[in-house]
């Protein structure tokens, strides 16, 4: 059997509204049918008075696969070890070729079956002779039978993976900045590529063109292809996209902190980073599970930018009020529901130009209506930074629910947008 576990996403008052007493809603979803679902309120260790957590439900569920849909059907296998580091298959050159392409990059537990994407890939150890990664998104399981659950009181569970074979896993406390646990094992694994990424604009700290093209950079972006970056010798895939003045602004939310290049430090903290192609970085840095601001770092760097080379195709444009200019609802229920990737660009809302999201989570309303919902940003006003989650309508309405960082206190406001949709 597969379990696999959905977690970016917040609670719903509607399907067309989100919840006012915002909360994280987990789910754990089975090939056996069951579905274990759990909420926690969003800046707190706490669970709302309505949660119903870890109840079974026997669902139907359609389950899909993605082809490569480029030079090749499946993800290639590129670099394969045991758990002492030894090589059993591929080679070290192969993997970092690959991450320098702006590859995706997977890793395969052989031992227990557990597949982990990395949200992103540093090659700083490639000298002494191997690769990291991290894994961010997964909450801790335990194993029932022929299906797993969410461990009792669940918690973050964190892990940095080399090609040492080393698995360095840190467990946190949801909602509040206490550690539970660390651990270091080895594991056989496997290193899988997504070989559907090319490159197509690099420039320098100062924001002048190296190589490639800005104009290709923005109009790939706008046609709703995913966008990753190189920098500092790490890769990592943005979490969402501003395009103001004719210049792409990247936000990346997913890394942690280390103490070296394959652990994490006992203090763990986040490390967001805005990346434009004007050459700035900024960075903040926040404790887990805390509204603690460690730091802010402003300097200039070197960016190479990546996009998948799969077709996307727009589906459906509306304006404010939901009338269509081109596509139809139909065609876009029907991708989404055949498990096709959703991503969307906003224009005419509080932001100037657009703002490029994916959907993290689908709700399909009535007749050929649809609300597409992302929980990754972060956002700055003064010195406060808050979680912007939003959730955009085919009537033409963002909703967009402003929380503090992990503070239980948000505020929702509503606009009235363009926005095209585009699927792959």
């Amino acid at each position: 059997n597969v379990c696999g576990q959905s977690l970016l996403h917040i609670n719903k008052r509607y399907w067309r509204k989100l919840g006012r007493n915002a909360s994280w809603l987990f789910a754990n979803l089975c090939t056996t049918g069951e579905v274990y679902v759990t909420k926690w309120l969003i800046g707190e260790h706490e669970k709302p008075d309505n949660d119903r957590s870890k109840i079974s439900r026997n669902y139907d569920l359609s389950w899909f696969i993605r082809y490569s849909g480029c030079n090749s059907r499946t993800s290639n296998l590129v670099y394969s070890s045991l758990p002492d580091g030894s090589v059993i298959d591929g080679s070290l050159q192969e993997l970092q070729e690959a991450v320098f392409s702006g590859h995706d990059i997977k890793v395969a537990d052989r031992m227990t079956g557990t597949v982990y994407p990395l949200q992103n890939v540093n090659l700083e150890g490639i000298n002494d002779g191997y690769i990291t990664g991290q894994h961010l998104w997964s909450v801790g399981m335990t194993n029932n039978f022929d299906h797993t659950e969410f461990a009792i009181d669940e918690y973050w569970d964190f892990a940095v993976v080399s090609t040492t074979g080393s698995y360095d896993e840190v467990e946190w406390n949801i909602g509040e900045h206490l550690k539970r646990g660390d651990k270091v094992s080895y594991k056989p694994l496997d290193w899988y590529a997504d070989p559907c990424w090319m490159e197509v604009y690099w420039n320098n700290e100062n924001g002048i063109t190296f190589a490639g093209s800005k104009r290709m950079l923005i109009a790939s972006v706008l046609e709703g292809h995913r966008l990753k970056i190189i920098t500092q010798n790490r890769t990592i895939e943005t979490d969402n996209i501003l395009i103001v003045n004719e210049t792409v602004k990247a936000e990346v939310l997913g890394r942690l902190g280390q103490s070296s290049l394959s652990e994490f430090e006992n203090n763990t903290h986040w490390f967001w980073q805005s990346i434009d192609s004007a050459g700035t970085v900024v960075t903040d840095l926040y404790e887990v599970g805390s509204d603690k601001h460690l730091d802010q770092q402003t300097y200039r760097e070197s960016i190479r930018w990546y996009i998948d080379n799969r077709p996307w195709k727009r589906v459906l444009s509306t304006d404010p009020y939901g009338k269509i200019s081109f596509g139809s609802k139909a065609n876009l229920i029907s991708a989404v529901t055949k498990g096709a990737v959703l991503r969307y660009v906003i224009s005419g809302s509080r932001y100037k130009d657009y703002l490029i999201l994916e959907a993290d989570e689908i709700t399909l309303g009535p007749g050929d209506d649809l609300a597409a919902q992302n929980v990754r940003a972060v956002r700055q006003d003064g010195t406060a930074m808050y979680y912007e989650f939003t959730l955009a309508t085919t009537f033409g309405t963002v909703e967009f629910s402003s929380w503090i960082v992990d503070e239980h206190d948000g505020k929702s406001s509503k606009d009235r947008v363009y926005i095209d949709w585009f699927v792959s």
